[in-house]
């Protein structure tokens, strides 16, 4: 559950977090731009009003690149009326599925099967 503001260094950081942390500083275009960061748990949760696209923007193909790329797992949801919630959690490159994500290379290949028009 969301309970205070996230900093690295806080008393409730961890190696987990930092890669969080990273995937959203990335994910905003730096430091600066990142606001009202919260741990959630063992994840870091924060807010935006911005539109999420593929194309438009680019920031939902960006926060997919960067969630596979550090091994991230990120939900999307609603936060209140015109804003989105972003959550991230650190995971593993291995393991079983609760505990894992796919990195870049798996990526890669999901999307060389969907041009294929292969199932995933």
């Amino acid at each position: 559950m969301k309970n205070k503001t996230a900093k690295p260094g806080d008393e409730q950081w961890s190696e987990d977090k930092q890669r969080c942390w990273d995937v959203l500083v990335c994910f905003v275009g730096g430091e600066h731009h990142l606001q009202n960061v919260y741990h959630y748990g063992d994840g870091l949760w924060m807010s935006t009003w911005q539109d999420l696209a593929t194309f438009d923007s680019g920031l939902l193909t960006r926060l997919v690149v960067l969630a596979h790329g550090r091994y991230c797992r990120v939900a999307i949801g609603r936060s209140g009326t015109g804003v989105v919630a972003i959550s991230v959690w650190a995971r593993k490159p291995e393991g079983g599925l609760c505990y894992r994500h796919p990195g870049l290379d798996d990526l890669i290949a999901m999307a060389e099967r969907a041009k294929q028009g292969e199932p995933w």
